[in-house]
């Protein structure tokens, strides 16, 4: 018997512990690799291979896509496909059916679709990605409400939380970049630097609060603790200009 294949007529497993039901799931008669563990986990596998689905329901449509690891309560649940994906917390990927992500935190990349090569880590990480890519969000909340802006890199609590569209920015710290919605490539380093920046671009703030009451402005440099922190109020406009 080749010891690397499942092989198995009953195509519906069920494993008891203590009385209690720890595995129900249908396996295909020539899969390689697969662990599965808890009710509806990995149910609908015919032909991936190297799939680990542990917790109630994860990667339960998942049919026949490879190297997927999803753990959790409805990780990976309603996507059907996608290679190369790791999911780790309830509801981590639900909707996933893009490629090479890892989610890892309740509701991390919960509403990613066909998103690919994104990076999502802490308590709703990255929630509200649909297509966005090449995203980076690390820390809760961190890249909330992006939907479909790529090549974001996002780390700190709620760091370029409000961005939508935006593509290119660099947040690095708490709140960095906080209220950016489809501002293009700024770079904010510090606790709450560059947080209200709103739809300005091309900005650099460096320094906790740099920047932090600059709104809507663009090409600004500020670097220092609070460096710029009046720039709207010195010029006398709810959109700031280079000073």
């Amino acid at each position: 018997m080749n010891t690397s294949q499942t092989t198995i007529l009953n195509r519906t497993c069920h494993y008891m512990i203590a009385g209690a039901l720890m595995l129900a799931a249908p396996i295909a008669l020539a899969q390689d690799g697969n662990t599965t563990l808890g009710v509806g986990a990995g149910a609908s596998i015919t032909t991936g291979d190297n799939g680990t689905f542990v917790g109630y329901e994860a990667g339960n449509l998942f049919d026949r896509d490879s190297d997927n690891t999803m753990i959790g309560a409805f990780a990976g649940s309603l996507g059907s496909v996608g290679i190369d994906n790791t999911f780790v917390g309830t509801r981590a990927g639900m909707n996933n059916i893009g490629g090479d992500g890892v989610f890892i935190g309740s509701d991390a990349g919960v509403n990613n679709s066909n998103g690919v090569d994104n990076v999502f880590v802490g308590e709703e990480a990255g929630k509200n990605n649909t297509t966005g890519s090449d995203n980076v969000f690390i820390g809760e909340d961190a890249g909330y409400y992006n939907t479909t802006a790529s090549r974001n890199t996002a780390v700190g609590n709620k760091a370029l939380r409000m961005n939508t569209t935006g593509f290119g920015h660099t947040a690095l710290g708490n709140e960095a970049l906080y209220d950016t919605s489809t501002g293009l490539k700024n770079t904010g380093l510090g606790w709450a630097a560059g947080i209200d920046i709103g739809v300005g671009s091309l900005n650099t703030m460096v320094g906790a609060a740099a920047g932090m009451a600059t709104e809507h402005a663009n090409f600004n440099t500020f670097v220092g603790a609070l460096a710029g922190w009046d720039n709207n109020r010195a010029n006398g406009t709810t959109t700031a200009t280079p000073t």
